[in-house]
């Protein structure tokens, strides 16, 4: 509007100073021509005139007045629906949640206390379950949240075990509610008639019962949401439309729910609306009342018990509920607001006579016709008609507004047409540009899941099948294939699929040439995507029978560090399914899946080579204290009441061999088929056995406690590290020995000057540490060097 109201400016040409003149005289000859008939015709007319307005007045008040009344019954009907509406809703929802979702005790009663705090309409919030429904060790459980008294909340378990001293099951008391029973009983939601919950609150509440089911369908238990009816009732005792006006809530049953504060003489939940009537009989209440009961909407006129006229406004809650509002508005209301207009009025007819008495004066006749004819033509154009053109028979101000007239409806025109053309095509581009921020929206969620999910498989075999079955699901693609680059980085080898025909490729073992093969290959070897728009002569599976359907395709590779890993090919049946776009999609999916496929094989090595590590260390330790074993004279030590002794030979007992092969405690108890009680603990250093303890108690009856165990085993553990460091000490010291040894025989033989002392010292050094050896040093022939050099080829 804006740039049309610029237009138009930029196309008005200003008036020329010879026409602002004769405008002026022109103006100035007008006014002569009005006479005193006419400011005389102009004030009876006006006067005449607004007596019928205050007659018309008088039916419009009375008819706004309906139409507000119908409005205000309405809306306030709708209000009280949407509070109705609120808590089923609410009630449905947790309803179908319990249906798809599984949750714990405290999940339940969490969700329970959310909902209640954040809705303060609602009196309670009760998750009940059919019997042996919720766990197996309840046979019947239903929290139940609600605000007591103090509007404080409070829980309470209608449920538990349900079971009598003899064990028989019993029904809880809400197993026998109407909120339970009708629900369960219809398997639809029900909204039962307010009462009052004297051990819960103490208030008047109306309760939404919704059922669920389980996954077979079969009844499961309740929904229940509480309605505060004092939430219910606020918008009739808030209702103010008039100074003695009243609303009204029934039941079915005639009760009155809710009552406008205004009548205090009523009291909800105890007065029927037949009091509320006053009936001596009447019967127009009669009819009424029947109408409201029956779910009717309407507005009628009525006595009140004075026998004053009334309007009556009535209208359904809806929602199966049968309760129905009623509106009372007394016609001296508008009486009252009838007598205020008609005074204003008349007091503003009078001004406004003599006040356009006097402008009109100003105004001559002649332009009456002309500023007729300008109106039809304004009403043509405000209706649409740009074509219409005003007759400019004169060279006064309304000849020069005809011609503003018909250049402006030319400006309108053409501004119009261009508007229209211009809205279409921006329409167009909006709906075209909506359209696919939706389907990037969609296909990002996409990328987005299906990187949370693979994100969370650490195993390169189930890995790469899942990102091929997510891409095809999520994306709905015919064909999806995962290529792995092999360790010679010549082929391109199928590792995943998720068509029929692609796990036929994968049983035989399908691979592609790098550089040489199609899209693939293409892809794998330069690193860059590769679309193909229909089936060519560069398509992967081209005539490929196991993959027939195929119309367009797109190669990705999968790349770490601008390392390519693999490529993933998808497959589509639709012609020309893959652009620039979708590449640019599809390469945030492809890095995604790279950096997950890259994990899982890097977690792989990692625990690979842990594990060879782990069993690397273990019989490195196996080894050098079964050496250790072999090389000590003791093996062992034993100590008793009478003292200790070490051991050089291994006892044979089987429990001690068991114990050992298990690597777990062994208990033994004087049973009669046993001695004595003894326990036996394996000493472990880093999950290999290297020995036991034996403890046997000195008395037949005793018995083995968690803390003995417990102390015998943190003893193992310790005594194992001990043995450990003792076993490293002595070997160092093995060693430092060894290396002392070899340095004096090194030195003596070095000490000597001649072949015949070294020989002889070294001789003897090996003779003195090694004791009852015989030694001899023999030295090579130059024949046999020789004629080992004539026997080499």
């Amino acid at each position: 509007m804006a740039t049309v109201k610029r237009d138009l400016e930029m196309n008005q040409t200003p008036p020329s100073p010879a026409t602002h003149d004769a405008d002026y005289v022109q103006q100035t000859s007008l006014g002569v021509k009005l006479t005193v008939v006419v400011i005389g015709l102009l004030l009876f007319a006006f006067i005449a005139y607004t007596f019928i307005s205050i007659r018309i007045s008088q039916g419009d008040i009375a008819a706004k007045t309906e139409k507000d009344l119908r409005v205000k019954t309405d809306e306030t009907a709708l209000q009280i629906q949407d509070t109705l509406a609120e808590a089923r809703n609410i009630a449905s929802n947790l309803a179908v949640a319990i249906e798809n979702g599984t949750y714990t005790e405290n999940n339940l009663q969490t969700i329970l206390r959310n909902v209640l705090q954040r809705n303060k309409a609602f009196h309670g919030a009760i998750i009940a379950y059919d019997i042996k429904k919720f766990d197996s060790k309840y046979d019947y459980w239903a929290p139940y949240y609600y605000y007591d008294s103090n509007n404080l909340v409070q829980f309470a378990q209608l449920g538990g075990t349900g079971r009598n001293t003899l064990g028989q099951i019993q029904t809880p008391n809400y197993a026998e509610k109407d909120w339970f029973t009708l629900p369960k009983k219809t398997s639809a939601p029900v909204l039962l008639s307010p009462y009052r919950e004297p051990d819960y609150g103490n208030a008047w509440i109306t309760t939404w019962g919704v059922p669920f089911f389980d996954k077979e369908k079969n009844f499961k238990g309740v929904v229940a949401i509480e309605i505060n009816l004092k939430e219910i009732q606020q918008p009739i005792a808030d209702f103010k439309m008039g100074e003695a006006s009243y609303a009204m809530l029934i039941n079915p049953n005639g009760t009155l729910i809710g009552v406008s504060q205004t009548k205090a003489d009523l009291q909800p939940m105890t007065d029927t609306i037949y009091t509320a009537a006053n009936l001596n009989p009447q019967a127009k209440w009669t009819t009424v009342i029947e109408k409201m009961t029956a779910g009717e909407s309407g507005l009628t006129e009525a006595l009140d018990k004075g026998g004053a006229p009334i309007f009556v406004s009535y209208a359904p809650i809806g929602m199966d509920t049968g309760w129905s509002l009623a509106l009372v508005y007394p016609r001296s209301e508008i009486t009252r607001q009838s007598r205020q207009l008609q005074t204003s009025l008349l007091a503003y007819s009078l001004v406004l006579s003599l006040v356009f008495g006097f402008i009109i004066f100003f105004f001559t006749r002649t332009i009456t016709s002309p500023l007729e004819q300008l109106t039809k033509v304004a009403e043509e154009i405000s209706s649409g008609n740009l074509d219409v053109t005003a007759s400019a028979a004169s060279s006064d101000e309304v000849g020069a507004l005809a011609h503003t007239v018909n250049r402006m409806t030319r400006q309108l025109r053409d501004t119009y047409d261009n508007l229209e053309k211009r809205i279409t095509e921006r329409t167009i581009d909006l709906e075209i540009a909506r359209r696919q921020t939706e389907i990037r929206a969609g296909e990002l969620l996409s990328i987005s899941e299906i990187s949370k999910t693979i994100a969370s498989e650490r195993r390169l075999e189930t890995l790469l099948p899942l990102i091929a079955h997510l891409v095809s699901e999520r994306f709905d693609f015919y064909h999806v294939g995962i290529f792995l680059v092999d360790s010679s980085r010549q082929y391109a080898v199928l590792q995943a699929a998720n068509s029929s025909g692609g796990q036929a490729m994968l049983k035989r073992g399908h691979r592609l040439k790098i550089g040489e093969v199609g899209l693939v290959g293409f892809a794998a070897y330069s690193g860059s995507p590769r679309i193909a728009l229909d089936v060519g002569h560069d398509a992967v599976f081209f005539d490929n029978p196991n993959l027939p359907n195929t119309r367009s395709e797109i190669a990705l590779p999968l790349k770490i560090h601008e390392n390519v890993v693999g490529v993933l090919d998808v497959q589509s049946e639709k012609p020309g399914a893959f652009s620039e776009e979708n590449a640019n999609i599809l390469s945030i999916l492809a890095d995604q899946a790279a950096v997950a496929i890259e994990n899982a094989r890097l977690l792989q090595q990692a625990r690979r080579a842990l594990d060879e590590s782990k069993m690397a260390y273990q019989r490195t330790t196996q080894e050098n204290w079964a050496q250790f074993i072999q090389d000590e004279p003791i093996i062992g030590y034993q100590q008793t009441m009478r003292g200790g002794a070490a051991l050089s030979q291994p006892i044979n007992s089987n429990d001690l061999t068991q114990t050992m092969e298990r690597g777990q405690i062994s208990e033994f108890h004087a049973d009669g088929k046993t001695g004595d009680p003894t326990l036996i603990v394996p000493i472990k250093l880093r999950e290999q056995t290297i020995g036991a303890m034996k403890i046997i108690a000195p008395s037949q009856d005793r018995l083995w406690t968690g803390s003995e165990i417990n102390l015998a085993e943190a003893v193992a553990e310790r005594l194992s590290l001990a043995l450990e460091n003792a076993r490293l000490i002595e070997e160092s010291q093995r060693q430092v020995v060894k290396e002392q040894t070899i340095s004096e025989v090194t030195g003596r033989i070095g000490s000597s000057i001649n072949l015949e002392n070294v020989l002889l010292a070294a001789v003897e050094e090996i003779g003195r540490n090694i004791p009852g050896s015989e030694v001899t040093v023999k030295l090579k022939a130059e024949n046999q060097t020789a004629q080992r050099r004539e026997d080499q080829p």
